[in-house]
């Protein structure tokens, strides 16, 4: 039985008319895993313009500059420590491929992603970073949250 996991971002506020890498997860070189999931929350306090919110591949295996974030089970019965490894407060963006985008309305904004079968992004062991970016229209800066579901 594959070992699943969850590593959350905490909030982080949102600049108006800017990119910002929200969290990444990259897979330990001994071991890959399979994204299954993630949710992505806003808080704006009126109806704005849409965020778009992307799921991507970093293009190297060079860590970006950002804080370590801590993952837990899913199920308490698995290992108490993921070997996966996450970083979030992105400090410097990292060369990407998006593998996904949504525009997600930042009042009351809630995305909740379940990948199909079939049609998880995986990382291999030793591979890339995957993360979740948030870019704001002029005048949107709500604050985000982001949680992403792996599996080992």
């Amino acid at each position: 039985m594959a070992a699943k996991y969850v590593f959350t971002s905490g909030k982080l506020a949102l600049a108006a008319s800017a990119t910002k890498s929200v969290l990444l997860v990259k897979p330990s070189a001994s071991r890959g895993f399979t994204l299954i999931g993630l949710d992505v929350s806003f808080d704006a306090s009126s109806a704005e313009t849409g965020v778009q919110v992307d799921l991507y591949r970093t293009t190297s295996t060079t860590a970006p500059v950002g804080t370590a974030v801590t993952g837990y089970p899913m199920d308490e019965r698995d290992n108490a420590t993921p070997l996966t490894t996450a970083l979030g407060t992105i400090t410097t963006e990292p060369s990407l491929n998006v593998l996904a985008s949504w525009l997600v309305q930042p009042l009351g904004g809630l995305a909740v992603i379940q990948f199909p079968l079939g049609r998880e992004p995986a990382a291999a062991a030793g591979g890339q970073y995957l993360g979740v970016r948030a870019t704001t229209a002029a005048s949107v800066t709500p604050d985000v949250i982001v949680n992403l579901y792996v599996e080992e």
